[in-house]
């Protein structure tokens, strides 16, 4: 595994902020070869919570680089599930954790390494959810356009 974490999971568009993701995108893909990308968004994650209208003035007034950051999570609003009950901050937490894999991921593919990756069949990139207290994992199937248990996600998809 070569592993790269960021706050909220963020992939910057290419062109938009190089550095440290972009780099290690681009030595994974074009030195390592890797097969497989994986943004993978996680439970009661602090960095999305922050967002939330209910948090948003509280949590980042006092972190301005973080706030600058997060702003790459700004596009996940046009993935969240239109049936979401937005008055359930839990149920709004989560579908907005989905939502960020989905546009982080569109992120990823905006990249030139990753783009002819895919156009040349040697990467596969994932979306994927993991649950901290159950240890389930859901996979993101881009062609039915929701999550699915891993374990009958299609793979290549």
């Amino acid at each position: 595994m070569f592993l790269c974490r960021t706050v909220g999971n963020v992939i910057p568009p290419q062109g938009e902020m190089p550095g440290g993701v972009s780099a290690t995108l681009e030595y994974a893909v074009e030195v390592l070869k890797v097969k497989h990308v994986i943004i993978c968004g996680h439970s009661d994650c602090g960095a999305l919570r922050a967002i939330l209208p209910s948090n948003r003035n509280e949590t980042l007034a006092r972190l301005p680089l973080s706030a600058r950051w997060l702003g790459y999570v700004e596009p996940a609003w046009r993935y969240l599930d239109p049936g979401v009950n937005r008055e359930d901050t839990h149920a709004l937490h989560t579908a907005m954790i989905h939502a960020n894999v989905i546009a982080q991921v569109d992120n990823l593919k905006t990249h030139p390494e990753v783009a002819r990756g895919i156009a040349m069949g040697t990467l596969e990139v994932h979306g994927w959810y993991y649950d901290i207290l159950t240890g389930a994992i859901e996979a993101y199937e881009e062609r039915e356009r929701r999550f699915v248990p891993l374990e009958t996600a299609v793979v290549g998809s």
